[in-house]
């Protein structure tokens, strides 16, 4: 069995601490054949889940070493929700091959780059999940005055009712002051399987859904069970 990364063994950390039994799912011997990393084994259920780990690019250790030489760094930014989504396409084949359609499974994600929170943060995972935010514009014929119309979602969403619907939610491990961690779990509404909070619960975890949408308003992320 290959090393843990640094996300398998914070979450395997995590899972000890909030007593939520985990075992590791052997990597599979048939060539080619991809598996989730674990499974949680509970009397309510299983759960399989798959980490994903974001490291440091060059242009990050670059903004990484300016910070720690000046005190400030370049500007720097990207698309919302890129890094996540990527993600999502690579843990959705191996969540996929063991589970689909009939125990829900889970995308852990941590960010393992100090320079930035990309690809944990709530924003980008929802736009990830369900589209870049977008404005959608009337003009008056009359006065070409421009008014904005509705808010809403729009392209490169990777869950839709046709997408990744064995993806049951995608969960963001943060990892904060003296080594204390948490979780918070953000549901995917389309999902064939949906992940009961009761099979994943704990002192650190919360547990979002995206709120109904509101004709005008973008669709924010609403706690659940809590």
């Amino acid at each position: 069995m290959s090393k843990p990364t640094i996300s398998e063994e914070l979450f395997e950390r995590f899972c000890k601490e909030n007593k939520i039994p985990l075992s590791r799912i052997e990597v599979s011997t048939i060539p080619g054949k991809k598996e989730p990393d674990y499974e949680i084994a509970t009397s309510l259920g299983t759960v399989l889940v798959e980490v994903k780990q974001f490291d440091p690019n060059p242009e990050e250790l670059r903004l990484q070493k300016q910070l720690e030489d000046r005190g400030w760094t370049d500007a720097f930014g990207g698309e919302p929700g890129a890094k996540v989504r990527l993600k999502i396409q690579s843990a959705a084949k191996q969540l996929k091959s063991r589970g689909v359609g009939s125990v829900p499974s889970m995308v852990v994600l941590y960010n393992n780059v100090p320079i930035s929170r990309r690809g944990t943060d709530p924003y980008e995972i929802k736009t990830a999940m369900y589209g870049i935010e977008k404005l959608d514009l009337s003009i008056a014929s009359n006065t070409s005055e421009v008014s904005v119309k509705d808010r809403s979602f729009g392209p490169k969403r990777k869950m839709t009712p046709r997408s990744n619907t064995s993806i049951s939610a995608i969960a963001a491990l943060y990892n904060g002051l003296e080594q204390q961690l948490s979780m918070c779990v953000f549901h995917n509404v389309y999902a064939t399987v949906p992940l009961s909070i009761e099979l994943f619960q704990g002192e650190k975890i919360k547990h979002y859904a995206i709120a109904d949408k509101v004709p005008g308003q973008f669709q924010e992320w609403e706690e659940i069970g809590g």
